[in-house]
């Protein structure tokens, strides 16, 4: 009989703190507050800055640019053509001291820069006269051919009239070749002689896309 109510008593202490212990558990995870996931956000990485090919386009300084012209007659047919260029006040002043030519490019202001074949850029400028004057941009390979211009004409060159207000030229194009030494070119032979031509602000970039 002392067996047996030993044999009890240990059976009834074993379940009181099997219960004690499942009590404490379960209030455990109930009150248990599990860990918080801390975010840290992303930097976030600044998109790259397109580089200028255009090496003073402001007309801070009297580098950058180089004149070509034929002077006193030309063999394509033209009556010749002959400029000055004055870098004043930030921009490039062009006299045309010889002008009406029939053809345009016997009086050149330009400089070259880099292309890459598929890659999209702008070329823009600002550009005034005292004179209603015809102004031809070209972006080409040296000889004229091809020009790199987008349009839907065969001859891709931007004629311009070039008045006392002060206007913007722009064109987004894609490269159609690898040129290291592409023409960015003012034409300016077919100005009137004695005409001032203001050129500024001459920019070539690659094309940002978002």
């Amino acid at each position: 009989m002392k067996k047996i109510f030993v044999l009890l008593t240990t059976l009834a202490l074993l379940t009181l703190t099997a219960c004690i212990s499942k009590d404490a558990k379960g209030k455990l995870e109930e009150t248990t507050t599990p860990p918080s996931t801390v975010v840290v956000p992303e930097t976030p990485v600044a998109p790259a800055v397109p580089v200028e090919l255009i090496t003073n386009g402001d007309f801070s300084a009297s580098t950058g640019w180089t004149i070509n012209q034929s002077g006193d007659g030309d063999p394509w047919g033209g009556t010749g053509g002959k400029i000055e260029v004055a870098y004043n006040t930030g921009a490039a002043v062009v006299t045309i001291v010889k002008g009406d030519s029939t053809v345009n490019y016997e009086a050149q202001f330009y400089q070259t820069a880099p292309l890459v074949i598929g890659k999209i850029y702008t070329v823009s400028f600002e550009y005034s006269a005292d004179t209603d004057s015809e102004l031809v941009f070209s972006l080409e390979k040296e000889g004229g051919n091809p020009c790199y211009l987008s349009g839907s004409a065969d001859d891709k060159k931007a004629f311009l009239t070039a008045s006392t207000t002060t206007k913007t030229y722009s064109n987004t194009f894609t490269a159609s070749e690898t040129n290291d030494a592409a023409k960015v070119v003012f034409l300016l032979s077919s100005a009137p002689t004695n005409a001032k031509i203001t050129i500024d602000k001459v920019s070539l970039k690659e094309a940002t896309t978002k």
